[in-house]
């Protein structure tokens, strides 16, 4: 018996291909990255795809095709309709502020499950951070904080969300604003999840970057004043690292699947992977950056 070879995969690829494009045109009013959480019936299809391709009757070939297709369009649709099948969803607003105290030095971690994620500067001088939180009732920030003489440990961390989490009554995306101390040096650990990140660091005294990010897109500005140590570790998505004018940098990258862009005006290769200002070993202000990406693309200007 000649094996029948099956269709799902290139229905899948084209209606994953439909609704990112959607989501780019701004037609849908959720990521197009959220289709990840759905990784679980990629198993379903493949059990179908695999059982397709032994059946011997063309009409119980055709079914199967026809159950997959089914499946595909069904998760579509809630997608496209889940605003309108479901009650509207309560939404909380939260909002913190810690003090900045006496301390000189503060260790900042943000671990933030999935959303729209937002970093800048705070110019209030009597707090360490403040910030807004709004999302699904239930779900605010946990905030841990440690404090001695001279020195702050700060934690903020989200609930988990199920991977399979989609909700019928519409999206709701948490959202963090949050604003940090340009007084006081930091070590900034940021872990995200799917969604979307801006960390705008320009104004702020970073000793020590370490980014992990999930899926979606991230953009980060680095500082313009002092050394900085940094690594960003990119998933699946758009990766841009701005460094501002005036600082020199030494850029390692280590890309997977994807394209790499680099303005070698500013940052000549100096070796395989490497990119280096001429200025970096003399420089006040630098940034030392290590940047290791799954797939995606990476832009560092």
């Amino acid at each position: 018996m000649k094996r029948r070879k099956g269709i799902l995969w290139p229905i899948i690829l084209i209606a994953t291909g439909v609704l990112f494009l959607l989501g780019n045109l701004g037609l849908l009013q959720w990521d197009a990255w959220e289709l990840l959480r759905f990784w679980p019936l990629i198993l379903v299809l493949i059990g179908l795809d695999i059982l397709a391709s032994q059946l011997e009757s063309p009409w119980a070939y055709a079914a199967t095709m026809l159950l997959g297709l089914v499946v595909i369009l069904g998760v579509i649709g809630v997608l496209l309709l889940g605003a309108r099948l479901g009650p509207a969803r309560a939404v909380e607003t939260q909002q913190i502020a810690e003090p900045l105290g006496e301390i000189r030095e503060a260790h900042v971690e943000i671990h933030f499950s999935g959303g729209d994620l937002t970093v800048g500067p705070l110019h209030e001088p009597a707090n360490l951070l403040e910030g807004r939180f709004q999302g699904p009732s239930g779900r605010g920030a946990q905030v841990v904080e440690e404090f001695d003489a001279e020195r702050g440990r700060l934690t903020l961390r989200s609930p988990r969300r199920g991977f399979f989490f989609v909700p019928l009554g519409g999206p709701v995306p948490d959202r963090w604003d949050l604003a940090l101390t340009t007084r006081v040096p930091l070590t900034l650990i940021v872990n995200t999840g799917v969604g979307e990140t801006l960390l705008d660091l320009e104004d702020l005294q970073v000793l020590e970057l370490e980014l992990d990010a999930g899926v979606g897109r991230t953009t980060v500005v680095f500082p313009a004043r002092g050394r900085t140590r940094a690594s960003v570790n990119g998933g699946v998505g758009e990766l841009r690292l701005e460094i501002p004018r005036g600082v020199e940098a030494r850029i390692e990258v280590d890309t997977g699947i994807g394209s790499l862009n680099v303005d070698r005006s500013r940052f000549p290769q100096a070796g395989e992977d490497l990119y280096m200002s001429e200025e970096y070993y003399s420089a006040e202000d630098r940034l030392d950056l290590r940047v290791d990406v799954g797939m995606g693309s990476v832009t560092i200007q």
